[in-house]
């Protein structure tokens, strides 16, 4: 996922992005389609840095330098939620630090298997890269 190949800007609907993978371009597009077909209100891409404090300490400390989702999805009812693209098994310590830190906020993680199924079912009919 994290190869240079089809890294870079692509216009996607009326925006154009810096995408650092080909997925995250596919899934922007897969999500521009969404919006068309009044699936969902609208989508953005990296749009909101999390940060985790550990208030346990004095004076509190941050953890890391946060966690900045791929996706940010607003549906219908303008009720949000966050795309997560993980190839592989990486970067899961942020997923469960936003479940403790944030826990109210939804994370949707789409790994391998989840992408590749929608790439079989629409990829072609979107043009993915």
């Amino acid at each position: 996922m994290f190869e240079n190949v089809n890294r870079g800007t692509y216009r996607v609907g009326d925006k154009d992005i810096f995408f650092r993978s080909g997925w995250e371009r596919n899934w922007a597009v897969y999500l521009q389609w969404q919006k068309e077909q009044g699936m969902i209100k609208d989508w953005e891409y990296e749009p909101e840095r999390f940060y985790f404090i550990d208030n346990s300490t004095d004076p509190p400390r941050a953890l890391g330098n946060g966690y900045l989702p791929d996706f940010k999805v607003t549906r219908l009812n303008d009720k949000p939620y966050y795309d997560e693209l993980k190839g592989y098994k990486q970067g899961k310590i942020k997923l469960k630090r936003m479940k403790k830190y944030h826990p109210t906020v939804e994370i949707n993680l789409i790994e391998a298997k989840e992408y590749n199924e929608t790439k079989k079912k629409i990829g072609k009919m979107l043009n993915w890269i």
